[in-house]
Formats: C-alpha cells, sequence, structure tokens
C-alpha cells in the first residue's frame, strides 16, 4: 500500500538514534531531554514533530565489554 499525501507536499522523515559510549550509564531523562529539545528546536523553525522510540538491548554487546 502507498502512502498519498496532498499535493505540494513532502514528508522530511528522520532517524535519529541516541549511542552511548560503554563508560556512560543510560538514564530514562535521557530520552525525554532529547525529545523537550527537539520539541523547542522546531517550535523555533514553526515545525512540528511525530515520533515513535524504540529501547534497544544488544546483550552481545555488553558481553563483550565484561558485563
Amino acid at each position: 500500500m502507498a502512502l498519498q499525501f496532498r499535493s505540494g507536499f513532502k514528508p522530511n522523515v528522520w532517524m535519529v538514534t541516541l549511542t552511548y559510549a560503554p563508560d556512560v550509564e543510560w538514564s530514562p531523562c535521557h530520552i525525554s531531554e532529547a525529545i523537550q529539545r527537539l520539541r523547542k528546536t522546531l517550535a523555533r523553525e514553526k515545525a512540528k514533530a511525530r515520533y515513535c522510540w524504540v529501547a534497544e538491548i544488544r546483550l552481545h554487546a555488553r558481553r563483550r565489554i565484561g558485563e
């Protein structure tokens, strides 16, 4: 099924990844802070964002660094 848009409308899709160094501890507030900053930035441009976030846990990477 193809998406249909109003004429003249061009979707703008970005994929954003928050990546952590091995010695940085993850915190739930990191996601909410990143989204708040995105919204503030877009508000200055008079734009809005729709988003979906997914947590990815990579156990094999954690094992590799000895956790």
